[in-house]
């Protein structure tokens, strides 16, 4: 690696120093700060390490969130396709089936602002649609 190529590197990896965080990389920072704070007793060393188990705390929640996410979006597909059939078969009255659509939607708007939250309100938005093009 040539001067330029590792300038090219350090700037890229300066300006979005996430992508360059494997798995690898972040094993051996963390075993190096580990010796370091061992034989050294430096302070900076703990610092890293905290930054380290936050980021890796940071990595697992954004996993449970992207499950969430996944389960939240097959149980909407689930009610929009039961309310569509509904409706198709003539059991509920149009009325009827926006009413309980705008009474879910408030509740939701009244709870937390979650991104869970957001994402049903758009499917509850989107079936909505559907009423109206019927």
């Amino acid at each position: 690696m040539d001067i330029e190529e590792y300038e090219n590197f350090k700037n890229k990896h300066l300006q979005h120093p996430i992508t360059f965080l494997t798995e690898e990389n972040l094993d051996k920072l963390e075993d190096h700060c580990r010796k370091a704070i061992h034989y050294e007793r430096g302070v900076e060393h703990q610092v890293v390490l905290e930054l380290l188990e936050r980021y890796k705390e940071f990595l697992t929640e954004r996993e449970e969130d992207k499950k969430k996410i996944e389960e939240l979006e097959d149980e909407n597909r689930v009610q929009k396709h039961q309310i569509m059939q509904v409706f198709d078969r003539g059991y509920i009255h149009k009325d009827k089936i926006r009413e309980i659509i705008n009474n879910r939607k408030e509740r939701l708007l009244k709870g937390k602002k979650t991104y869970t939250n957001k994402i049903r309100i758009n499917e509850l938005n989107m079936i909505s649609k559907l009423l109206e093009d019927k």
